[in-house]
């Protein structure tokens, strides 16, 4: 499934880095990690918890 809302994940982008990418991106700008998405499965989400908590500062 992919969500066509969510900007890391379309575009062909693949979505694993895509999952990557917006974890990170949310940890380094100091914001909550948003909730698991609708269309987004859960090994995107967990993907995207992983690489927020290891960008933490």
């Amino acid at each position: 499934m992919s969500n066509t809302n969510d900007p890391y994940k379309n575009n062909g982008q693949n979505t694993y880095q895509g999952s990557v990418n917006q974890g990170r991106d949310e940890a380094l700008k100091g914001q909550k990690p948003s909730a698991q998405q609708p269309g987004e499965s859960y090994t995107s989400y967990q993907t995207r918890m992983g690489s927020y908590s290891s960008n933490k500062s």
